[in-house]
């Protein structure tokens, strides 16, 4: 059988928006940094915040590597 390639989580369909974890100006409530989790329950990343770097700071984007266990998002 053939090894499964690992999704990148940028491009994998179960990282998704957390609104809770999101951050969000005080007075307009608009959003400042939009927090990516991983939903695959399968997966060693699941419930992890995906775009946050090693030192824990946030970032505009994920840069995880992913897993064994991602699909792959369908083109719109």
């Amino acid at each position: 059988m053939k090894d499964r390639k690992h999704v990148r989580c940028a491009e994998c369909r179960y990282a998704v928006f957390n609104e809770k974890a999101s951050a969000y100006t005080q007075k307009k409530r608009e959003l400042k940094w939009a927090a990516i989790q991983c939903t695959c329950t399968y997966s060693e990343y699941h419930k992890a915040t995906l775009n946050i770097s090693l030192n824990g700071d946030r970032q505009d984007f994920v840069s995880w590597d992913g897993c064994k266990n991602g699909v792959k998002r369908e083109a719109v």
